[in-house]
């Protein structure tokens, strides 16, 4: 970080300059306990990198890592000071952010006292607090997105674990791309047994046909139950 916003007061603290004690610090990130905590639990991640908020990242590899690595330091904190409890991760979007400098909040809950859950509320299309997860999604580079998979088998369970998604988020990936391949299996199965039944007849019945056929026998037998005896 080169000197930081001398107008922002998390800057100093990610240069360890201050009485602030620190509960992690790296290379990227530093964290500590939010001065004002409203929960069981309440601790902040921010960057040494001066970053204002969260407008202020774009779809990259550098700042999906970032905010990746955030949110695993803040899951590792808490599990370690309460393992029991609940958690929830995120970060405030402008204008309803306090600090010009990227923060994640991290919560061990309850919230204390209950009403301060308000101040952590989506607010939708006007912005208000953005989960963790949610904010991911939107950072994720296209080319990381799995296509097949097997692209969700290279990962680790404990690389879900480590972020407090669970196994289970890349057991239902999978399921998925498993039951869609088998139903385009099943589906050019049924395309081959009709060509394989079409070239071994005198006419190449196509699917509609038979569909037109089978309607038109249909009302006429409709016609012969109701008495009708013209021309059908």
């Amino acid at each position: 970080m080169a000197g930081g916003d001398p107008s922002c007061i998390f800057c100093p603290i990610a240069r360890n300059s201050t009485s602030t004690p620190l509960l992690h610090s790296d290379e990227k990130v530093v964290a500590f306990q939010d001065i004002k905590p409203a929960a069981l639990r309440h601790y902040l991640v921010i960057p040494k990198e001066h970053i204002p908020t969260v407008r202020d990242l774009q779809r990259r590899d550098e700042d999906y890592s970032l905010v990746s690595h955030m949110l695993s330091v803040g899951h590792t904190l808490l599990q370690k000071d309460a393992p029991q409890s609940t958690y929830r991760f995120g970060f405030h979007q402008p204008p309803l952010n306090s600090v010009d400098h990227l923060h994640l909040h991290c919560f061990a809950l309850p919230f204390i006292p209950r009403w301060k859950a308000i101040k952590y509320k989506s607010l939708g299309p006007l912005g208000g607090f953005i989960e963790a997860e949610a904010l991911l999604e939107k950072l994720k580079p296209l080319s990381s997105l799995p296509s097949k998979a097997t692209d969700c088998m290279c990962l680790s369970p404990s690389t879900f674990s480590s972020v407090g998604w669970g196994s289970r988020s890349c057991d239902s990936m999978i399921s998925s791309e498993q039951s869609w391949l088998n139903t385009q299996q099943l589906r050019k199965r049924r395309l081959d047994d009709v060509d394989a039944t079409t070239s071994s007849t005198e006419h190449a019945w196509c699917p509609w046909k038979i569909i037109i056929m089978s309607l038109s026998d249909k009302r006429k037998q409709k016609r012969i139950e109701n008495g009708y005896n013209g021309r059908f």
